[in-house]
């Protein structure tokens, strides 16, 4: 009963997405809907890109020939991709992502190349790779969905199928960009520190997870090593934000509307936490970080990771049992389904619900996202029809060793070699801290575990006459550990910028009586260094004798009179020169506070 419930469910969605077809003189396709920000409306664009565009559609039509053998399925399939590249998108890619971009023609065109065995397929996926190569190297963004890491599996997929040797750079090129971005945390490693979020995404679709999934692929195809420790550093920055007794991973998401946000600028997590809803999908939470780490566990064998994959795989059966009216592959219930279908036990029932629950919402509006008004008009793979059509498939053929949802790399021959070792990729993320140390000493690889490990190696060559420069250093590391990424200092920044018009409009009396404090993005070492956090720097500022005796005196916040008492006594002047010090003094105290250097309380028992 529940098979042919499955297949003609799937029979109807297929027949929608067929009648939403437009054609013109190069082939088929469909037209996505897009939100206008600026307008506030929907309209409706010809998207050649995977995720909710023409090649995701190619890839259901292409999943359906493999499970009926029907050519009609592999013709439509075929002339979709087609199209897309006799289009102007090839040579000028809105993105050069996998899921949104380029990449994702790239790997449609070798999934074609499997099915039907034309070598043409696989020459445009080169050419396409080769055309865009100078844009795959610096990519600024990292993750999976978007960025370098869902960019660094399909090269290596398509150097598996090519074994061409310039292919087989753009991969290294690109886990040069991971190790280059790659930022130390309280713990493991982090990427993509300029997104709008609390700290660097957790989530297989933008966030650790999926970098984690891709890293561990890629090293594990080619025996790098190295690659699969960043992999599970990843996994280890991302469990700092797992909460045991909810068994899923917070959203860190940061929107606009958190901002204004009482005590926002103060970027503390009790602050966002009541705002940090618990997401479940395949994007963001339990659903999608949970497949990461069954692969993780499948590819080292470390229990930790099947633990955590199995919190995951209860809160999502908990979660479950929630109502909810979204269905669709990236944000929806049916985004779950690929884990309950890997998680070793029997879900059939729970799976069936959801496509019970998906279908009457189906018959109702015509879509799958009721929070969505053009779902019954989406066709697209992970935003509407065929990526329900796309599991509906999975569910009737039982074909989960490769699909789009969780990307596997065929397996490789390769043997452990020298290249992308742990001893070198540990010792290059790392080393980035201690430039300045490290030109004192001589430094081999070394298989380091953790910031720490390199510290100890330092610390034990460095010569006494350089340990200050180690000392300052090593101070900065541990702020970088505890750095929260750019959002979090452009907005701790922007709030103290906008009282300064207000503030250096007092008079001078008012001045005195106000009470300063250094803001936490200005410390002050043991040595007397003023350190400044900005968004992406971590730097010493140049400071005189006056302004660093202020900032040592405002360790502890101080009125204007405490501040100028204690100058009066640190630089003694004559009588008749003490207005003339005050208001230099005051000058300083403007200018710091312009420069965001210092800041001043704004209420009692509170800061700016």
């Amino acid at each position: 009963m529940e098979i042919i419930f499955y297949q003609e469910m799937l029979a109807r969605v297929k027949a929608d997405i067929h009648e939403m077809i437009n054609y013109d003189q190069f082939g088929p396709y469909w037209l996505s809907p897009y939100y206008d920000r600026t307008s506030q409306t929907y309209t409706y664009h010809d998207n050649p890109e995977i995720f909710n565009g023409n090649a995701g559609i190619c890839l259901f039509y292409l999943s359906l020939y493999q499970l009926n053998r029907e050519t009609s399925d592999l013709r439509i399939s075929t002339s979709i991709l087609d199209r897309i590249l006799l289009s102007s998108y090839i040579k000028q890619p809105r993105s050069y992502s996998f899921y949104t971009g380029i990449s994702g023609i790239i790997y449609t065109c070798i999934k074609i190349y499997n099915a039907t065995g034309k070598q043409h397929y696989l020459d445009k996926a080169l050419e396409i790779a080769r055309m865009h190569r100078p844009a795959f190297t610096v990519i600024r963004e990292m993750d999976l969905l978007t960025g370098a890491a869902g960019i660094l599996l399909v090269m290596t997929l398509l150097f598996h199928h090519s074994n061409e040797a310039d292919i087989q750079e753009i991969v290294h090129q690109i886990i040069q960009l991971l190790i280059a971005d790659a930022r130390i945390s309280k713990k493991g490693l982090k990427w993509d520190h300029h997104k709008l979020a609390f700290d660097s995404l957790t989530g297989l679709s933008h966030g650790a997870a999926g970098i984690a999934y891709a890293l561990m692929q890629t090293g594990h195809y080619f025996k790098y090593d190295g690659l699969v420790f960043m992999a599970e550093k990843a996994l280890e920055y991302e469990m700092q934000y797992y909460l045991p007794d909810r068994k899923n991973w917070l959203d860190i998401r940061v929107g606009a509307r958190r901002y204004n946000l009482h005590d926002a600028q103060t970027w503390r997590l009790e602050v966002f936490f009541p705002e940090l809803k618990l997401v479940n999908s395949w994007a963001h939470g339990a659903a999608g970080i949970s497949l990461s780490r069954m692969y993780a566990y499948n590819i080292t064998g470390k229990h930790e990771y099947n633990q955590q994959a199995q919190s995951g795989i209860q809160y999502c059966l908990a979660d479950l049992a929630n109502t909810r009216a979204d269905y669709t592959l990236c944000s929806g219930s049916v985004g779950l389904v690929p884990l309950l279908l890997r998680s070793g036990q029997q879900h059939y029932d729970v799976i069936h619900n959801i496509f019970l629950a998906a279908n009457e919402l189906y018959f109702t509006t015509g879509g799958f996202n009721q929070f969505i008004e053009t779902s019954p008009q989406d066709a697209g793979l992970f935003s509407g029809k065929a990526g329900v059509g796309y599991m509906l498939i999975q569910l009737l053929s039982g074909q989960l060793a490769d699909d789009i949802i969780l990307p596997q790399l065929p397996y490789s021959s390769h043997t452990k070699n020298n290249l992308f070792t742990r001893a070198y990729v540990s010792t290059s993320i790392y080393s980035k801290y201690y430039q300045q140390s490290l030109t004192r000493i001589k430094l081999k690889q070394e298989e380091l575990n953790d910031i720490e490990d390199m510290e100890d190696i330092i610390s034990q060559k460095i010569p006494d006459i350089d340990k200050s420069t180690f000392t300052l250093e090593k101070i900065k590391a541990r702020i970088w550990q505890q750095h929260k990424g750019a959002l979090c200092y452009h907005k701790k920044i922007s709030f103290l910028k906008k009282t300064v018009k207000d503030i250096l409009s007092r008079d001078d009396i008012s001045l005195m009586d106000s009470t300063y404090y250094l803001p936490d993005h200005i410390i002050l070492s043991q040595d007397n260094n003023v350190i400044e956090i900005s968004s992406n720097d971590i730097k010493v500022l140049e400071t005189g004798k006056f302004v660093t005796f202020i900032l040592s005196i405002l360790k502890e916040p101080a009125t204007g009179h405490q501040l100028f008492q204690q100058i009066l006594r640190a630089f003694p002047s004559r009588k008749e020169d003490d207005q003339v010090l005050k208001q230099f003094f005051l000058l300083q105290l403007k200018s710091l506070l312009h420069a965001c250097i210092i800041a001043i309380s704004i209420k009692k028992g509170g800061h700016l």
